[in-house]
């Protein structure tokens, strides 16, 4: 019997995920969207209600969370606002691939048409986003972020809140570090410093970011 879903954010991922829940009719029944701009209170994102912001949440304590918000930083906040009380929704695409020892976390995407193969570990919050192919023994940590079509090579790691961008490319065995950003057709072939900005073909640091915490 399908599970009651409340989606946080009515941003894009937000529809995307209206649409990938909608392709698992056996696994969810959408109840509502909850975001935290007051002024969308009322408004339907794809034929689904806002029914108020994360303040409400309490309204819905039955049914299971997905917070469906790009930025690994505000997916943090979020999941903090609402405590450990919640229930959270793990999105698979039935079109994605998962190996049968790969591991995945609660509350993260394994979007449309994504692979993640052998002994991959998947933290929580992840968004593993359409297209994404995360190969053997990869390691994704908590609320790690790939952008569509990246692809993680094997025994690559990818701290908590790192984020891949579109075209990203990278050695095997690199390590990303907690906070990073890898920019769009960024070649990584040493490992990232946590909270380093990166970018270019050889990839090279350009600023820093504040530390994930």
């Amino acid at each position: 019997m399908p599970a009651d879903l409340v989606i946080i954010g009515a941003g894009g991922l937000a529809r995307e995920m209206i649409w990938l829940a909608r392709d698992c009719p056996q696994d969810w029944t959408i109840r509502a969207v909850l975001d935290d701009d007051p002024t969308l209170t009322g408004a339907i994102v794809d034929g689904v209600p806002v029914l108020g912001t994360t303040a409400d949440a309490a309204d819905h304590v039955d049914a299971f969370f997905h917070i469906a918000i790009g930025a690994p930083r505000v997916r943090r906040a979020v999941e903090r606002r609402l405590g450990g009380v919640r229930q959270w929704a793990t999105m698979r695409h039935p079109s994605a691939v998962v190996a049968g020892d790969a591991s995945i976390g609660e509350g993260s995407l394994i979007g449309v048409g994504a692979i993640v193969s052998s002994a991959a570990r998947i933290g929580r919050h992840v968004v593993v986003n359409m297209g994404a192919i995360v190969a053997h023994d990869a390691d994704l940590r908590d609320f790690a972020t790939l952008a569509p079509g990246v692809v993680i090579p094997g025994a690559v790691v990818v701290g908590a809140g790192a984020e891949i961008a579109l075209g990203a490319s990278m050695r095997q065995g690199t390590r990303i570090g907690d906070g990073a950003l890898v920019g769009m057709n960024a070649t990584v072939t040493r490992d990232v410093a946590a909270g380093a900005v990166v970018v270019g073909s050889p990839a090279t640091e350009i600023r820093r970011l504040s530390p994930f915490e």
